[in-house]
């Protein structure tokens, strides 16, 4: 994978060298004195520029199309889109595959109480914990809409979801002072693979672990920071 990314990211570099073939085909030559050779490499790099601009302008675009401005996680979009694909690649090398939806409690109270501006640092706090759960090239970390997240990790059951994700959304986040200023606890819910399932019943499985999740967590309000199931 990480061949396939380099290669893309560098192939319009080849573009230097089209004019040499041109001439090649054409006259069954190459450049035979230093101004036609010149000029060949002038036009060869000013093509070649020319498209890696398109290129990097393009990637960006998709970036942004695919990317959460607040968080900078992903967003719904390439979520629907990566599990699929995850399903597909989990099938195909009999990987284990778990998701897990996170949801923050209360967030509208967050904001009914101190402002949108702390809410949205709330997200962003919420967002880096995410990251910090998510293994780098492995997993992925997506922002789905207002206070609900999502993660996807690839090669992990239910059980090592749990284990990767609750001591970093866990107690009071140390790392996070907002945290602790809001009292801002969360609620998740995993759901692993099975056999039988396609992308809507496993999302299906995580968003009803979820829920339950959330009225565990109401039900017994101040005797945990973080709910499970």
């Amino acid at each position: 994978m990480e061949v396939n990314r380099l290669f893309a990211g560098r192939w319009y570099y080849l573009l230097a060298f089209t004019p040499f073939l041109t001439d090649w085909i054409e006259r069954g030559r190459l450049p035979t004195t230093p101004r036609e050779y010149v000029t060949e490499v002038v036009i060869g790099l000013v093509v070649a520029a020319g498209v890696a601009v398109i290129h990097r302008d393009a990637v960006r675009l998709r970036e942004l199309a695919e990317t959460d401005a607040l968080t900078r996680l992903y967003n719904r979009r390439r979520f629907t889109e990566d599990i699929e694909q995850q399903i597909a690649l989990a099938r195909r090398t009999h990987a284990r595959l778990s998701v897990v939806f996170v949801d923050v409690n209360g967030f509208k109270q967050v904001n009914d109480r101190h402002g949108h501006a702390q809410g949205d640092r709330l997200l962003s706090a919420v967002g880096r914990g995410l990251q910090a759960c998510a293994r780098r090239r492995v997993d992925r970390a997506y922002r789905l809409g207002g206070d609900e997240f999502a993660l996807l990790l690839f090669g992990v059951g239910a059980d090592g979801a749990e284990t990767l994700i609750r001591p970093i959304l866990g107690a009071t986040w140390p790392q996070e002072p907002l945290v602790q200023e809001l009292g801002a606890t969360v609620s998740f819910g995993i759901a692993e693979l099975r056999p039988d399932d396609d992308a809507t019943s496993l999302l299906r499985q995580a968003d009803a672990a979820m829920y339950r999740a959330k009225r565990a967590h109401w039900r017994c309000q101040g005797d945990q920071a973080v709910t499970s199931t």
